[in-house]
């Protein structure tokens, strides 16, 4: 049994960023080996074969003196007196440890963690940073919340990347802060906490109908199509039935909404290309879906999405996609103050040209009345049934914004009772003494997803604000725990975008380093062991910390799963998957071949030869050309029996 905790040990070790591991039994001691570059120069320019190990844990691991000695029989053996001089400690001229940096651990490693970390070993040189990670892969927001079709929004990731590969900032994955690590244990071992989690769950109207089937966060659905790994989501499982939508509703008008709407509206041809879920794109072959309807509760000058994003939407499928708003008054929507002026007559101006009649909004739209195809109903009455079948062609899209509309009852369907089948709303743009009749109107739909904000989640440790689902700072600090800070949506609430966890960042970085300026955090790195103090934590829970390494070797399947699918990259999908990807050896070889081979949609995705070349393009011949090739080539591709006749 102790040996089995000694193995444990030593392969916890392994993972801080050491090249290899042995052991030596003898009967009086057992001593383990660990080598790295710079230890490993030193023997060889002082020919010696005692080394000092793990100099930098904390003194209650050490032994005799402070440091563990331990002797490695090699094939050349050393002078048995230089091994008794060095083992004596009476050697001089050994090696002494470098002063100590500062040690900071930050918990969570989305663009404001990393910015957080970034900034801080740019601006003072004796401080080092280990990032803590939930998931075994970095970026947060950036990796899972950016829309697929905006690659460059996430050209970040690569600077990200290299920030861990720089010596200054370790990362770390696959460990929970709060729950697996308690938060006090990194305020014994670290100068300073930073938490950066972000905001991953959604908020909630609280009208009722709000359980009713197809009524969804918008949240989910974006964890879905951008394969937010099992078990944390269900990227294999689409939220709502896509097949048997024909009128979807999104509640709030943000940027979420409006990447939301995008793939509601969209063709599946479009997002194939991108590192959309492969699984998502086989569910958008499917899409049946003519009607999609924004809904805001206050009017269109308080639009939270951004010009390019409602640009975008405008010529991203022209003729396939239409874009319609509710009638306003420009002028006075230009009235309203705003932080940017420019920006924000811009952004009404290019709203206001998409403007269309009343008329045109139809019978179930018309203002004033909650009628549904011309029948007029009372406000608690459900519509009357949709057609439950859904068109057999996807036909053209209607993108509908409407406002001063606030929901305050979903309806079931009356086709299906446990599922929506309408919304109810209240307008807001009446005078109190308007007749009761006209202030409420009822729409149809299928689906409802709602893009009302994300909110954060409590950390077991830290105070909470659960009213504003923040932790309650001050420029960073958190409230009540000195040591303690807090950056990103965590810190501010869900609101912006990337570029302002920059701002961000750095503000909660001058805090920290004008408490270390006044004293407040220490200067020097002296009795601090950071993430070599938690080594009895990984051991006794057992966890199993991703390093950086192990990282590449999961981007590096996704990019090949990728070159499979003609794409930039297809994400893996499972917690489990990613660290047997992660741990390499045999392992990681037999899960890569797993996840090569396994890709749920590589049937219909080698069908895009045929399907994204139209019969009247010019490449049609060729196109025919490479599809009869293509079986011959899968099968050359993959060891016999990996891929069967159907599925070519």
């Amino acid at each position: 049994m102790f040996a089995v905790i000694v193995i444990l040990f030593s392969l916890t070790l392994s993972f801080f960023c050491f090249d290899a591991v042995g052991f030596s039994f003898s009967s009086s001691s057992i001593c383990v080996h660990i080598h790295t570059h710079s230890v490993c120069n030193k023997l060889n320019r002082k020919k010696s074969k005692m080394i000092r190990c793990f100099t930098s844990l904390p003194r209650r691991w050490n032994a005799r003196s402070g440091m563990w000695l331990c002797h490695r029989s090699c094939s050349s053996s050393s002078s048995g007196s230089s091994g008794a001089a060095t083992t004596s400690g009476g050697d001089s001229s050994k090696p002494q440890a470098a002063p100590r940096k500062v040690q900071i651990a930050v918990v969570g490693s989305g663009p404001s963690g990393c910015f957080v970390a970034s900034y801080l070993t740019k601006k003072n040189e004796n401080i080092h940073v280990d990032v803590f990670e939930r998931l075994p892969v970095p970026f947060g927001l950036c990796r899972y919340g950016v829309a697929p079709d905006h690659p460059d929004v996430k050209n970040v990731e690569g600077q990200f990347l290299e920030l861990f590969k720089s010596g200054r900032v370790t990362w770390i994955g696959n460990v929970t802060v709060g729950k697996e690590i308690p938060v006090v244990a990194l305020l014994r071992e670290y100068a300073a906490v930073v938490f950066a989690t972000g905001a991953e769950g959604g908020k909630s109207l609280g009208i009722p109908g709000e359980d009713l089937g197809n009524v969804i966060g918008a949240r989910d659905f974006v964890s879905y199509y951008n394969t937010f790994p099992f078990p944390y989501g269900s990227p294999r499982f689409a939220p709502f039935d896509i097949d048997k939508v024909q009128r979807a509703v999104v509640i709030g008008n943000g940027n979420v909404a409006m990447d939301v709407t995008r793939v509601l509206s969209g063709d599946y041809k479009y997002f194939a290309p991108t590192d959309m879920n492969a699984v998502a794109v086989k569910e958008l072959m499917k899409n049946r879906i003519r009607e999609v309807s924004v809904v805001a509760r206050r009017g269109p000058e308080y639009s939270a999405f951004a010009t390019a994003e409602f640009r975008e939407l405008t010529k991203f499928q022209p003729g396939a996609v239409t874009v319609g708003v509710d009638p306003f008054d420009l002028a006075a929507a230009l009235e309203r103050p705003a932080a940017n002026a420019r920006a924000h007559r811009r952004l009404m101006e290019l709203v206001h040209q998409h403007t269309i009649t009343p008329e045109a909004l139809g019978e179930e739209y018309r203002v004033g009345a909650a009628t549904v195809a011309g029948e007029r109903l009372h406000p608690a009455e459900a519509p009357p049934p949709a057609d439950p079948q859904p068109t057999p062609a996807r036909g053209p899209c209607a993108v509908r914004f409407r406002y001063h509309l606030r929901p305050i009852r979903f309806l079931p369907s009356p086709h299906r009772k446990n599922f929506v089948g309408a919304v109810l709303y209240e307008r807001m743009d009446l005078p109190e003494d308007a007749p009761e009749a006209a202030r409420y109107v009822v729409q149809p739909c299928d689906v409802v997803l709602k893009s009302i904000g994300y909110r954060s989640d409590p950390i077991v440790g830290v105070p909470f604000d659960h009213g504003h689902g923040i932790i309650p700072n001050v420029r960073g600090r958190v409230v009540g725990m000195p040591r303690v800070y807090c950056s990103g949506w965590v810190r501010n609430g869900a609101k912006g975008v990337i570029l302002h966890s920059v701002v961000d960042a750095q503000d909660t970085v001058n805090s920290i380093l004008e408490d270390v300026a006044s004293g407040a955090l220490p200067a020097d790195g002296a009795g601090m062991s950071g993430k070599y103090g938690l080594v009895d934590y990984f051991v006794e829970k057992q966890l199993q910390p991703v390093s950086v390494a192990g990282l590449e070797r999961i981007f590096y399947v996704e990019k090949e799963r990728g070159v499979d699918l003609g794409k930039r990259l297809e994400k893996v999908d499972s917690v489990r998957d990613m660290l047997d990807l992660a741990l390499g050896g045999d392992v990681g070889r037999r899960t890569h071949e797993r996840v090569r081979s396994f890709t749920a949609s590589r049937p219909e995705a080698m069908l895009y030869l045929k399907e994204l070349l139209d019969d009247d393009t010019d490449l049609a011949p060729l196109a025919r050309e490479l599809a009869k090739d293509l079986p011959y080539k899968l099968a050359a591709q993959h060891p016999p029996g990996r891929i069967g006749p159907g599925q070519l």
